[in-house]
């Protein structure tokens, strides 16, 4: 599975990387994912006083830190969700350290400049959207060709958020099969057919290990061991049933011979 190079990858076309944190850019939408640290570039001219917020727009309407550089370093303001995941990094960025996925929404960075009064202000808006990467998916068998005319595929993760789900046959892709269920026709379906099963988000992707139609004239995954249970008992029983045929006829043939020497 090549989960961080997609996930670098899909970070790098949305932020600058640094050293701690990627860097968001105003306007665009950032995959980033969880866990990770993100740096809000702030706006500021020099030589004038000025107060920074920022305020989560969407889905709820938040103010979360507040910060005026000419009296301290650390903001005045913090809203008690971020508290210890906010800070000011560097007198140039709002950091926001150890992504939830519920962090994902839409922030605004707002610096107000003053003299004697309000002069003006800068505004930029930041699209923050984050993603648990996904695990390598599990495919199940589901029926049998040789009691019915088609089986099912069943695709799942174990983590992973905004999942989507892809088949592929022979390693090409099949169109038209973004669901975590993919039906296979038994008298088409050739021996040494091979699928897999692809689930990815914004930030990874990953593969499962690939299914060959060789297994399809077996049993339903979800019944093998009942069904090898019932053909141990049967296997048994066969056997038992032989053992004492064969007893029986030979006391028989044993007692024939004593019954003619008398």
């Amino acid at each position: 599975m090549n989960v961080n190079i997609l996930k670098l990858a899909s970070v790098i076309g949305t932020c600058v990387v640094h050293g701690i944190a990627m860097e968001a850019i105003p306007t665009t939408v950032i995959h980033i994912p969880v866990g990770e640290h993100v740096l809000f570039p702030v706006t500021f001219h020099d030589n004038v006083q000025y107060e920074v917020t920022i305020r989560r727009r969407s889905p709820l309407s938040i103010k979360i830190l507040g910060w005026r550089p000419s009296s301290s370093e650390k903001p005045y303001i913090v809203h008690p969700l971020y508290q210890r995941r906010i800070e000011i990094y560097l007198k140039r960025y709002v950091m926001l350290k150890n992504l939830l996925i519920a962090d994902s929404g839409e922030y605004e960075i707002q610096t107000n400049y003053f003299e004697a009064v309000l002069k003006n202000r800068d505004q930029s808006i930041f699209n923050l959207q984050v993603y648990e990467p996904v695990s390598q998916p599990v495919v199940t068998i589901h029926g049998n060709c040789g009691t019915a005319d088609n089986i099912t595929l069943r695709c799942s993760v174990s983590n992973g958020s905004n999942v989507m789900f892809h088949w592929e046959k022979d390693y090409l892709s099949i169109n038209d099969t973004y669901a975590t269920e993919l039906v296979i026709d038994c008298i088409n379906a050739k021996e040494h057919d091979t699928y897999k099963c692809i689930a990815k988000n914004p930030i990874s992707n990953a593969s499962s290990n690939p299914v060959s139609s060789g297994c399809f004239d077996g049993n339903d995954s979800t019944d093998n061991s009942r069904h090898r249970i019932v053909l141990v008992l049967v296997s048994l029983l066969i056997a038992i049933l032989a053992i004492t045929t064969f007893g029986y006829f030979l006391h028989e043939s044993k007692s024939s011979k004593c019954y003619c020497q008398k």
